[in-house]
């Protein structure tokens, strides 16, 4: 509004001749609804903005936590990463926002540092944009980001930036048109997971054979189409006239699963403990988890370039 504009301008013209009390414009400020960011800003472009050297403190969490069961699991994970990415996983840590400390996000960051991570921090009172920015030039695996602000309020001039960051270092964003909860892909998982519990409840089928029929058959033409594009190559009218004749009736949701109950209470609890819906013989769990992520790696790799050189059509 006009009164903001005032109200911000009178503050930095303040700021810029040294006279007035700041704290009372500031409040005069806010007042007419002017944001503490507003504020801020106004000050910063009289003053600059404030910067420290960020300093991680080490050895802390290593000294304590060195031998305990769960560090040395994470300690092989990170060997694991180490082994196929060449390098130890990079972390940027960014304070968004006008909280005026980051003690929190130097304590994680001091936790990251001594289980092998290596970490950059940002600055206080980053905007989305400049974290985004600063990650980038760092080459930084994740971006770890402490925040008060509302994530489904982000610019959507960033979420450009950040699919645009993505693409290049080779990964598949998925950007929401509006807020739903959950992840793409863990939504679709779990309305699957109902079917395969409903075929193990009942007796239709082994995990073998569910496994194989997943596969061997609907990922293989998951990974080159995907769903819906599937569906084009099917036929919508064939789809539609399939959803008319109600051919098929998904599971009703139940809490729980006579046969993963039976198995967690037999003491198969997945890869970890060495068996579940599988038997995993002699090799150990962080042998399972790097030969799962080298065969995944792998896998994407020759879908991206079976795309280019087979390619079905521009997605929209």
């Amino acid at each position: 509004s006009n009164n903001v504009k005032i109200a911000l301008e009178n503050l930095k013209n303040a700021a810029k001749v040294n006279t007035g009390n700041l704290l009372d414009l500031t409040i005069i400020a806010i007042r007419a609804r002017a944001t503490v960011g507003e504020v801020s800003y106004a000050l910063e472009e009289v003053y600059g903005r404030y910067g420290v050297k960020q300093d991680v403190i080490k050895n802390i969490y290593k000294n304590s936590y060195l031998n305990k069961e769960d560090f040395k699991e994470v300690d092989n994970a990170l060997l694991n990463f180490k082994n196929i990415a060449g390098e130890n996983p990079k972390i940027f840590m960014a304070k968004l926002g006008q909280d005026g400390h980051d003690r929190g996000a130097k304590v994680i960051a001091s936790a990251f540092t001594d289980i092998g991570f290596v970490v950059e921090i940002g600055t206080l009172f980053q905007t989305p944009k400049e974290a985004v920015d600063l990650a980038i030039k760092s080459s930084v695996h994740v971006i770890g980001v402490s925040s008060l602000a509302a994530g489904h309020k982000t610019d959507p001039a960033l979420l450009k930036v950040m699919e645009d960051f993505y693409l290049k270092i080779g990964k598949k964003p998925v950007l929401f048109e509006k807020f739903i909860s959950g992840y793409v892909a863990n939504r679709l998982q779990a309305a699957m997971g109902l079917e395969i519990t409903k075929l193990l409840d009942e007796g239709w089928a082994t995990p073998s054979a569910i496994d194989d029929s997943v596969k061997y058959g609907l990922a293989l033409r998951m990974a080159l189409m995907g769903s819906l594009m599937k569906a084009d190559f099917t036929g919508l009218d064939m789809m539609q006239r399939g959803m008319a004749n109600r051919t098929y009736d998904p599971p009703i949701p139940k809490g729980n699963s006579p046969t993963l109950d039976e198995l967690i209470k037999s003491g198969r609890g997945g890869v970890m403990s060495g068996a579940g819906y599988f038997d995993y013989g002699d090799l150990s769990a962080s042998e399972l988890f790097k030969n799962r992520d080298i065969g995944l790696l792998r896998l994407k790799t020759e879908v991206a370039q079976i795309e280019g050189k087979y390619p079905l059509g521009k997605k929209t």
